[in-house]
C-alpha cells in the first residue's frame, strides 16, 4: 500500500460493479512503511540515450532510458514491466547494475509523442491487469536525452 493512494469501496451485487471513492486517501506512517520515505521508494532516471541497434544496416534509432535505485527494484533476475503514457516493454538489467539499474527501449517516435515528466510506472504484468499492482517510480525527464 503507498502513502496518499486512493480508497474506494464496493459492494458487488449481481450486475452492480460500481464503486465509490472516498474523499480521503490512505495514510500510511513512515514506520509502518518500514522506515522508508517515499523519496526512499523513488527511481532515478539518470540516463537517456538515442541507440543505433548493432549490426542492423538502415535501422532506426531507439530510445534507451536507465533508470537506478537501491531499492524500488526487487530481485534482479525478476521479470519487470514498465509502462510509460501506454507504452509498456519489459525492463533489461544491464551486467554492471547490480540489480539496482533497469533499461527501458522504446521507438524514438514513441518518446517523442511522450510529455515531459509522464510517470514510469513499475508493474508485474502487462495491461490493466498489471495495473493494479503498479507503482509510480519516477517521472520521465526529456532534457537528459544526450545529443
Amino acid at each position: 500500500l503507498e502513502d496518499g493512494a486512493t480508497i474506494s469501496v464496493s459492494y458487488e451485487t449481481l450486475g452492480d460493479h460500481s464503486r465509490t471513492v472516498l474523499p480521503e486517501s490512505l495514510y500510511v506512517p513512515a514506520e509502518a512503511m518500514g522506515g522508508h520515505s517515499e523519496k526512499a521508494s523513488q527511481a532515478t532516471v539518470t540516463r537517456i540515450s538515442k541507440v543505433y541497434p548493432a549490426g542492423v544496416p538502415g535501422h532506426k534509432p531507439v530510445i534507451e532510458i536507465e533508470l537506478t535505485s537501491k531499492d524500488v527494484f526487487g530481485d534482479r533476475n525478476s521479470e519487470q514491466i514498465f509502462q510509460i503514457g501506454e507504452f509498456e516493454t519489459r525492463g533489461t538489467n544491464p551486467s554492471d547494475g547490480d540489480g539496482y539499474k533497469w533499461i527501458i527501449r522504446m521507438p524514438l517516435g514513441v518518446f517523442e509523442n511522450l510529455e515531459d515528466e509522464t510517470p514510469i510506472l513499475m508493474k508485474s504484468a502487462r495491461g490493466k491487469g498489471g495495473l493494479r499492482g503498479a507503482r509510480r517510480i519516477a517521472r520521465l525527464n526529456k532534457a537528459l536525452l544526450q545529443r
